[in-house]
């Protein structure tokens, strides 16, 4: 069951990194979507994602890609979407990267790797030598395995290996 989801990342929210887009009286609670899904008016959970995605971004490619929507007509007492709003479309050199717009989804249940719940995983190449993993994610869990080169640099040189690989593969199912 889901408990609570927010537009972006809760924990870069707590440490302050979306201060400069924020009023200082909003707290985390202010960006809770859906908070009550059961009311009259509120998108049920599964929709929400997607709704947030089409109402910022357009679709998912966009959502992918961070292309946010030119416009967006928000209400005049929207202050929270138009606050999330500023914070997506900046333009600005942060620490805070795509963990602006990440949609956190917040269960209180255990989601086990299996078949159901795992399409791909990406690795770095040097892992594929371990029979085991390779017949975890491939045999038992019928997932798409994605690698990059594993070369000796800092963690972050790998990141656009992994966006291309996972931007190919969303983009293969057609889910992009």
């Amino acid at each position: 069951m889901v408990k609570r989801l927010y537009p972006f990342d809760s924990g870069a929210f707590a440490t302050n990194l979306y201060s400069e887009y924020m009023h200082k009286n909003f707290n985390l609670d202010n960006f809770l979507v859906n908070p009550n899904p059961n009311a009259p008016g509120q998108i049920p959970f599964p929709e929400t994602p997607a709704h947030i995605i089409s109402s910022f971004f357009d679709n998912n490619r966009n959502y992918y890609d961070d292309n946010i929507r030119e416009s967006v007509g928000f209400g005049s007492l929207d202050f929270e979407a138009q606050s999330y709003y500023e914070l997506i479309k900046s333009k600005r050199q942060s620490i805070f990267d795509d963990r602006r717009s990440a949609i956190e989804i917040q269960t209180d249940e255990i989601i086990p790797l299996s078949s159901d719940t795992v399409c791909a995983v990406v690795l770095p190449q040097a892992f594929m030598d371990d029979e085991k993993i390779k017949a975890t994610i491939v045999g038992n869990w019928n997932a798409k395995l994605l690698t990059y080169p594993s070369y000796r640099s800092e963690p972050a040189f790998f990141i656009p290996f992994i966006m291309d690989n996972v931007r190919n593969f969303l983009q293969d199912e057609g889910l992009i």
